[in-house]
């Protein structure tokens, strides 16, 4: 998997300094699996690519609403 656990990942992209870094971070932890989440309720490839696109946008503009109760991946759903 990574070397970036969790709370690694959410102190870096809340750090102005490190967002940029623990942004890509993540999403190259977690682009898959949350595709293959959103696809299994969408028929399209590219349905499934905007909502994916959309889920991140929202974490980079709202992750100072993460509140470290549940694991990323689980916030990401």
């Amino acid at each position: 998997m990574s070397e970036f656990s969790d709370e690694n990942l959410i102190s870096l992209m809340k750090d102005p300094l490190q967002k940029d870094r623990g942004f890509l971070q993540l999403m190259e932890i977690y682009k898959k699996p949350l595709y293959w989440h959103i696809r299994r309720l969408v028929v399209s490839h590219e349905d499934a690519e905007d909502i994916l696109q959309e889920t991140f946008i929202n974490v980079y503009r709202f992750i100072d609403s993460f509140k470290g109760e549940s694991r990323v991946f689980t916030w990401l759903y």
